[in-house]
């Protein structure tokens, strides 16, 4: 009896290990996508970030373009990365996103076309879809934000 534990329990690891081994080679087929993450608001005069955002690889060389009418406050981005493994009934499913989040200042009310960025990842070149327009607003009379207090501002000081 006891020996036959053991054989139900090496199989059980054996099937285990056998569905990360096939879990791992499946994300690793996964398609890599890179695309622009336009800001929502942006307020003429302040402070804004677009984010351009790798699914499912390792980039290199992203630049920051340049933004007609907006002056880019930070030439090399923050990144940040993050990694999803999910189980369900079995089934494996893993992801990698990174981040690419470059700083700019609109300098006037207009209308502003985020340009396309390239990367590398994989031996390939990838290219962020068509750019995003975005309208900047003017700020309300008398009103200033001080970056130095804003919780959202307050990090890149």
């Amino acid at each position: 009896m006891a020996n036959d534990d053991g054989k139900k329990e090496y199989m059980k690891k054996l099937f285990l290990t056998f569905l990360m081994i096939v879990g791992i080679a499946v994300s690793a087929l996964a398609q890599a996508s890179f695309k622009v993450v336009p800001p929502r608001n942006v307020i003429a005069g302040n402070v804004f970030y677009v984010t351009y955002r790798l699914t499912n690889g390792e980039g290199s060389s992203l630049n920051a373009p340049a933004i007609q009418g907006c002056k880019l406050l930070s030439p090399r981005p923050g990144i940040s990365t993050m990694q999803s493994v999910e189980i369900i009934n079995g089934h494996q499913t893993s992801s990698t996103t990174e981040d690419y989040t470059f700083t700019y200042r609109a300098e006037k009310e207009g209308s502003y076309t985020i340009p396309a960025a390239s990367i590398s990842a994989g031996g390939k070149t990838l290219q962020s879809p068509l750019s995003k327009s975005f309208l900047p607003t003017a700020p309300p009379p008398d009103s200033k934000v001080d970056i130095t207090t804003s919780p959202r501002y307050a990090s890149t000081i």
